[in-house]
């Protein structure tokens, strides 16, 4: 069934369920297309303030300048803190079909009880509600390349994961600022699990 919501909201959903994450990471990012540069400055940002930081950080954003939400969260609780990592996966294909099969398979794979897959414009965005640690997060990556198969299509964005893996943490697109992503608008959700 089809909602009209935001990544945002699927996030605040999940976080609200998840009360040992503190804080979340989301950062403005300028695109450099075919560069390895990740020209990007990155926001701490305490759980109860995320909408209304990423509402402030919209209402200024400058020409070429985009708003990603990361993988990367912090929690805490009576033992210390600690850095986790919330799936994230930027798909490259436009086959529907194929990207809800692909995103099923990911969800049974690490047992996931709630998942969401956005419209991103020119191509599908999925959150999946669990955390990783650093290690199962690298792992995870890896899992996402691996998805392409050697005769099949590409249903994966390898570029996205190899900048990801560069980065420490995964990102997703939040704003609809840029051309191309100005025509689409914001990411939409297609589908939950």
């Amino acid at each position: 069934m089809t909602h009209t919501i935001q990544p945002i909201d699927f996030i605040e959903g999940f976080l609200a369920e998840q009360r040992r994450v503190r804080e979340v990471f989301m950062s403005i990012y300028r695109n450099h297309p075919q560069s390895l540069m990740d020209d990007r400055i990155s926001y701490r940002v305490p759980v109860a303030q995320l909408r209304a930081r990423y509402e402030a950080l919209a209402c200024n954003l400058r020409k070429n300048e985009e708003i990603a939400f990361h993988s990367l969260v912090r929690t805490g609780g009576p033992t210390g803190r600690s850095n986790k990592h919330l799936p994230l996966v930027d798909f490259r294909s436009r086959d529907r079909s194929s990207v809800e099969k692909t995103a099923q398979t990911l969800i049974g794979e690490y047992a996931v009880e709630r998942a969401a897959l956005f419209e991103s414009g020119r191509s599908f965005h999925l959150y999946l509600g669990l955390l990783l640690s650093q290690e199962v997060w690298v792992k995870f990556m890896g899992r996402l390349l691996l998805l392409n198969a050697r005769q099949g299509p590409i249903l994966t964005d390898a570029r996205w994961v190899g900048h990801r893996l560069m980065g420490g943490y995964g990102a997703l697109r939040w704003s609809a600022n840029t051309s191309p992503y100005a025509k689409f608008g914001t990411p939409w959700l297609v589908r939950e699990w």
